[in-house]
């Protein structure tokens, strides 16, 4: 393998149109795939437990609306020790003793520093994977498949053969029509012989 030489004048800048409200600089901010379409999504997990993701639709383009998370895990809450009273005595408030920060010493004329103190972030849930299809489930969806296939293709035949009996009575018809228009000249020329015989014998009665 080799490596090619790097080009700044070949890169090329994809613009985002609607990138999320969070920059990549903040270190609560980070890039994971969330719904495993290969695009990497935005996580942002800020310290006040207001968790949200914002998901990547490819093309430079960001879901408009930020997807919260479900069920985030939180840490337990330390119950505080009770001590048992003896009968006839009142319970005391003992003091709750408190874990005191380690301190350093500062040299004179310095003045102190607070170190911030590390918070655990609580762990992202991931969306669980999308099961594919079993060996079953495939059968039965080729098999409904081929099915609606050959209904269709029994409703095109009927169809056709519709069409066939239509076309054979057209020819039928066409082949009849010579004899037919003779027959009703024939007809017409019979009528017209019969209303020139009534004509005349009325012109017989009035003469």
């Amino acid at each position: 393998f080799t490596y090619t030489q790097f080009d700044t004048a070949s890169h090329a800048v994809v613009t985002m149109q609607n990138p999320p409200p969070v920059v990549l600089t903040n270190r609560d901010a980070d890039l994971v795939d969330i719904n495993a379409d290969g695009l990497p999504d935005l996580v942002y997990t800020p310290q006040d437990g207001q968790h949200r993701f914002y998901l990547n639709r490819g093309h430079g383009r960001w879901e408009t609306q930020p997807v919260l998370p479900v069920n985030i895990p939180r840490p337990p809450v330390q119950q505080q020790p009770t001590a048992q009273v003896p009968p006839g005595q009142a319970p005391t408030t003992q003091p709750v003793p408190t874990q005191q920060q380690p301190t350093t010493q500062v040299p004179p004329g310095q003045v102190p520093t607070t170190q911030p103190v590390p918070t655990q972030q609580p762990p992202v849930q991931q969306p669980a994977a999308p099961k594919p299809p079993t060996q079953a489930e495939l059968i039965a969806f080729v098999t409904k498949e081929i099915a609606d296939l050959d209904k269709q293709a029994a409703g095109t035949t009927q169809q056709l053969a519709k069409i066939r009996d239509e076309i054979g009575k057209k020819k039928v018809f066409i082949q009849n029509l010579p004899e037919w228009l003779k027959n009703r000249n024939q007809e017409i020329e019979n009528e017209k012989k019969r209303i020139d015989a009534q004509i005349e014998q009325i012109l017989q009665t009035y003469r």
